[in-house]
């Protein structure tokens, strides 16, 4: 897929006035430091975490006005919005994109890249260095040290025991024998300038030779695995995901660092309503739960007489509970966040005939989320209610 683009610092908004469900183009109330299409394409999610949820891909922006390339993006439907959220996101495509390029080596997307099998020659050298191709099979005496052409570094041929041995594309040596470079993507060719550079004997300017042993690591590749199978003996800068915690780690020399997350599901959470139903007079209780708009991992049954959310995994969740009385209720009344587990969690939200309550709060796995209303009046009050709860972080 093409490059995209993206934008650290680009801040949630609010869309500007309606647009519709074929609209391709439309307004925001401040864009500032979000992607332009200067680089590439950007996504967009419009009114996320809702029923009316839709990813745009744009292609550029100019102020507050975005030029959309595809509506109902990444498996969303093109929607009318009336107004709502949006907010700078990464696509499934992108992440899809990224993963692709990791282990799908048949799609040879670094065209700029030589190839070992000839199918592509090695055509770049320094200005002043003669032009030179590699073949396989070229060797050069034990001992003796090569400066690469387009390379910061050196190698020297070894093998053990002080005996040549000669490494060609394919070979599989023995346990402690020099293997060949010829195994990697890109070729080295021989060059100095002026005098040859080197200890020993060194070839003559220009000429070639397959290098049978790298004595630098290449670092960086990502794993996938689970939290309880990572990498046995990993080196700084292996990096990892885990597809049990949807975590990114990146191994510092001595632990495993978070570098983000990912959910298979797009995101993880729940939301859902609480129709019209009484709450008696210096009363308090759990808001029973009778529908839902969205659940990624089975979190919770709305049938009315549960009032409980379970956490699927460890994370950061954001929770967000708003509602309305019927009337307005003069004396005191409160919403309260009630998170059980390690370190349980307590939030107090208030209002008039509007009140609400908001929390980001760290969680594991098997943690429960509930809603306690509280109003003190001397009368039945009816209300209802909406909950959000979504993992925002591992």
């Amino acid at each position: 897929m093409p490059r995209n683009e993206f934008a650290g610092g680009a801040a949630a908004t609010t869309l500007a006035g309606s647009i519709g469900s074929s609209d391709l183009t439309f307004t925001v109330a401040n864009a500032q430091g979000w992607p332009t299409g200067a680089v590439g394409q950007f996504t967009v999610t419009v009114n996320r975490g809702t029923s009316g949820e839709e990813r745009v891909l744009c292609a550029a922006r100019s102020e507050n006005v975005f030029t959309v390339a595809q509506r109902g993006y990444d498996g969303t439907t093109a929607l009318a919005h009336a107004g709502g959220t949006v907010e700078h996101t990464v696509s499934g495509a992108a992440i899809n994109d990224l993963v692709r390029h990791r282990f799908t080596v048949a799609d040879d997307d670094h065209l700029q890249y030589s190839r070992t099998n000839g199918t592509r020659a090695f055509t770049g050298v320094p200005a002043g260095a003669p032009p030179v191709a590699s073949t396989p099979g070229d060797t050069q005496a034990t001992g003796s040290a090569l400066t690469i052409a387009n390379s910061l570094h050196r190698h020297a041929r070894e093998a053990p025991g002080g005996v040549a041995s000669n490494s060609f594309v394919g070979d599989a040596q023995a346990a402690g024998v020099s293997p060949t470079l010829a195994r990697s993507d890109h070729r080295h060719g021989r060059e100095s300038f002026g005098a040859p550079v080197g200890t020993g004997t060194a070839p003559a300017n220009g000429v070639l030779t397959t290098l049978p042993r790298s004595d630098h690591v290449h670092k960086g590749g990502r794993i996938i695995c689970t939290s309880t199978t990572r990498p046995a003996s990993p080196v700084e800068g292996d990096a990892i995901a885990e597809t049990d915690t949807d975590r990114l780690l990146v191994y510092s020399g001595t632990a495993w660092v978070r570098t983000g997350w990912w959910s298979s599901a797009g995101r993880t959470g729940w939301s859902g309503d609480r129709s019209s139903i009484g709450l008696g007079g210096g009363g308090f209780g759990f808001i029973n739960w009778n529908s839902e708009t969205f659940d990624s991992d089975n979190i919770f049954t709305p049938d009315g007489l549960n009032t409980q959310l379970t956490m699927p995994v460890d994370g950061l969740y954001a929770v967000s509970v708003r509602g309305q009385w019927d009337t307005i209720i003069n004396e005191r009344h409160y919403v309260q966040i009630d998170a059980t587990g390690p370190g349980d969690h307590r939030f107090i939200g208030t209002g008039d005939d509007l009140w609400s309550a908001s929390a980001v709060i760290p969680l594991v796995a098997g943690s429960q989320i509930g809603i306690i209303l509280h109003q003190n009046s001397v009368a039945l009050r009816t209300f209802t209610a909406h909950l959000d709860v979504y993992r925002i972080g591992a």
